[in-house]
């Protein structure tokens, strides 16, 4: 192969972000990618796409020259955060540079992109799309993910970057902690299917609508959840599964605190019962005492 690389990084809910002043935040989750060349530790070309220097990743649209980031590769850091590496080409790898690709993105000559940052459909997750599809590592020209937070996102990215890669082209999966190598002869659905359940993953490779199963994030905390859940009826655009979710939230919130009360009430009802059957008990004792005496 050419010696290039291209990783595509997946930050989930939570993944540590350094500021410019210093400072760590969390994150919302990110989409980005790098180039490596010959196996260097630092990449040659690293790129994503975010709500610049408004810092808020709710907003519905932001617009502003630092939207494209080059920094993401040093500024978010975790030991969750997934990545798809692939051999590419060298004219690929040469095509997601400031100069090309990056360069349509912020002056608006990507079909279907605008120079906005919108989180609903203009986010880091189009943007890293845009950029497979503009290297022909997608069947769409307009790739997008799927709805869904950034982390979710790997399981389609990874079907469409299997089948579409040069035939000789290696491909690997980190993800929580795994590490998984694919052969250059597995490609199809099935077969990269068959290779991520050997090692307990079962992601959706294709179908943008359903929901992937991700197996590593079955304990994340309800605050966890809920984000991702905000995020992917936001992404989805679609106003009343945005809204279902927040009144589901609020509804679980109450009947929560509903149970709770209930849960107490229960209790102490049960305290007052076995003290009113103790009480009763002594005097019974009482009673069939006095009557051996008597």
């Amino acid at each position: 192969m050419s010696g290039y690389k291209l990783a595509v990084k997946f930050a989930p809910y939570g993944t540590e972000y350094l500021e410019k002043d210093g400072s760590v935040t969390k994150s919302i989750g990110h989409v980005w990618y790098e180039v490596y060349k010959d196996n260097e530790k630092i990449p040659m070309i690293s790129a994503g796409w975010s709500s610049g220097r408004d810092r808020n990743p709710l907003s519905k649209e932001s617009c502003g020259l630092d939207n494209l980031s080059n920094e993401d590769w040093m500024r978010y850091k975790g030991k969750n955060i997934a990545s798809i590496t692939v051999d590419i080409s060298e004219a690929q790898a040469m095509k997601l540079s400031r100069s090309d690709f990056q360069a349509k993105a912020i002056n608006k000559q990507l079909h279907n992109f605008r120079k906005c940052y919108g989180l609903a459909t203009n986010s880091c997750i189009d943007f890293a799309g845009q950029a497979l599809a503009y290297i022909g590592l997608t069947d769409e020209k307009d790739f997008d993910g799927k709805a869904a937070s950034p982390i979710n996102q790997v399981g389609v990215f990874l079907g469409q970057i299997a089948k579409n890669r040069s035939m000789n082209a290696d491909l690997k999966l980190e993800y929580y902690g795994k590490t998984i190598e694919f052969q250059s002869n597995e490609r199809t659905e099935k077969e990269i299917g068959q290779v991520l359940r050997k090692h307990g993953l079962d992601f959706d490779l294709t179908d943008e609508n359903k929901t992937q199963i991700n197996l590593a994030e079955t304990s994340l905390s309800p605050a966890q959840d809920m984000a991702n859940k905000l995020f992917a009826a936001y992404t989805s655009g679609d106003k009343n599964a945005l809204s279902s979710v927040v009144t589901n939230h609020v509804y679980t919130q109450q009947r929560s605190q509903e149970v709770s009360e209930q849960v107490q009430q229960l209790k102490e009802a049960e305290q007052q019962r076995m003290a009113e059957q103790l009480v009763e008990v002594q005097q019974v004792a009482q009673q069939r005492h006095r009557m051996v005496r008597s």
